[in-house]
């Protein structure tokens, strides 16, 4: 039955989610099975713009591989889609490990090449 009270909805739907957390948790992680792939590609569109099919094909002209490290992911979620901040556009795909050291470095080459010759001073020290 439709409310006409939108608070009483939202209060309604809260309780019968708290009810029934375990069932619901089930009947979405049984969805999400018979439809692999679904939220990774409405991300893809809407983070991005590109389809499941695009991300594919960069990863089949990347070599499935990472664009930094050159190794294969190794973790469950695969590459990632690097893009610039202020534009946009896609660069490539990285492994976590190299998608999460560009963004501590906050995309700064600078920084990166500092961090780099840092790296390279240090192991000559010892």
């Amino acid at each position: 039955m439709p409310y006409r009270d939108a608070e009483a909805q939202a209060e309604y739907q809260a309780k019968y989610r708290a009810e029934h957390r375990a069932e619901l948790a089930a009947y979405q992680r049984e969805w999400q099975r018979r439809h692999p792939g679904y939220n990774k590609s409405r991300i893809l569109k809407r983070v991005y713009g590109v389809t499941l099919d695009d991300f594919n094909a960069m990863v089949v002209a990347q070599g499935g591989r990472c664009a930094i490290c050159e190794r294969e992911p190794s973790g469950p979620r695969g590459l990632h889609i690097d893009h610039d901040h202020g534009t946009g556009a896609i660069r490539g795909l990285l492994c976590n490990n190299c998608n999460n050291g560009l963004g501590r470095f906050q995309d700064n080459p600078e920084t990166l090449m500092a961090a780099a010759e840092y790296l390279k001073r240090i192991t000559t020290i010892t």
